[in-house]
């Protein structure tokens, strides 16, 4: 999908009437106070770990113990891998940001494709529809990190000890590969493609956030593992489909900079067309490496 189709998919009106909608406290059975965390709750669950949404059932097998949400553990018949339980929140991200501004390194590919990217501050001037608030990670500190571009996504990743979702076996994932059993997003949503949804074989819409849940009426993000009933495909892992798309380490290299390069990005969001995909596991999208958008986060793996 090109920005400007993005672009005009995101110009639904942010101002229609709430009362006229179902609001997420609506759709997850919140009590309204989800952003609004006391400081115990938040000192609890800042590092957004699997234990804040059900870790009684969570596999972290052999993961390590890194920056960001906690890992669940992949089995597949090479070994396996680990993978964020959650997509990485506004405060895990702003951790890496503050960790950048008092000299951490920021990661980059060899082949030069990031050199453009000379900031990984989230994009909060209104396009997209990033506004300040977006990534507040004080207004909004389990809300899934957005307005961030794949360099930024690569780079946080290996900040936090681990690597950008790509091929099993390590590294790139091919761009005509992405729908495969060789991806790691794909098989951990899939239970290594035994089931076309995360949660199973069957569709069943208010499982995850996923655009058709809202009726014409303005789409919004969750906090992560909001949804509870959006977990698999293996225990413990949440949101692989809908809430925000996530980088991959998958593009289609146009050698023009790196800026222009089509990357793709798993699953679905709150935002994306109902009638493409209903959140499958093999629902992908692409879209230019410098894009910063409302709906498009990370979620790590390792190795």
């Amino acid at each position: 999908m090109s920005p400007v189709t993005r672009w005009r998919l995101f110009t639904v009106a942010m101002l229609v009437a709430s009362a006229c909608f179902p609001s997420l406290d609506d759709l997850t059975g919140g009590d309204g106070g989800s952003d609004a965390m006391t400081d115990a709750s938040f000192e609890a669950s800042a590092d957004v770990s699997a234990s804040d949404v059900g870790s009684d059932t969570v596999d972290a097998g052999p993961c390590p113990s890194l920056h960001g949400p906690a890992m669940v553990f992949v089995p597949t018949s090479s070994g396996g891998f680990c993978i964020d339980s959650t997509e990485v929140t506004t405060t895990d991200y702003a951790e890496f940001v503050t960790a950048v501004g008092l000299g951490a390194p920021v990661a980059a590919p060899a082949d030069g494709v990031c050199q453009w990217n000379t900031s990984v501050v989230p994009m909060n001037n209104g396009s997209y529809n990033c506004t300040p608030d977006w990534t507040d990670s004080q207004m909004h500190p389990n809300r899934p990190i957005a307005c961030i571009d794949w360099c930024d996504a690569y780079a946080y990743c290996a900040w936090a000890g681990k690597r950008m979702c790509g091929a099993i076996d390590g590294g790139v994932l091919a761009f005509a590969s992405v729908i495969n059993p060789t991806n790691q997003a794909y098989v951990a949503c899939s239970k290594n493609a035994t089931q076309t949804f995360p949660y199973g074989s069957t569709y069943v819409k208010g499982n995850c956030n996923t655009k058709d849940l809202y009726e014409g009426g303005t789409p919004m993000v969750g906090d992560v593992g909001s949804f509870t009933s959006c977990v698999g495909g293996f225990p413990g892992l949440y949101d692989m489909a809908g809430n925000v798309e996530e980088w991959l380490d998958s593009c289609n290299v146009q050698n023009e900079g790196g800026a222009n390069d089509n990357c793709h990005e798993n699953a679905d969001s709150f935002n994306y067309v109902p009638s493409q995909g209903y959140a499958h596991c093999d629902n992908t999208d692409s879209d230019y490496r410098n894009l910063r958008s409302w709906d498009i986060g990370i979620r790590c793996c390792s190795p």
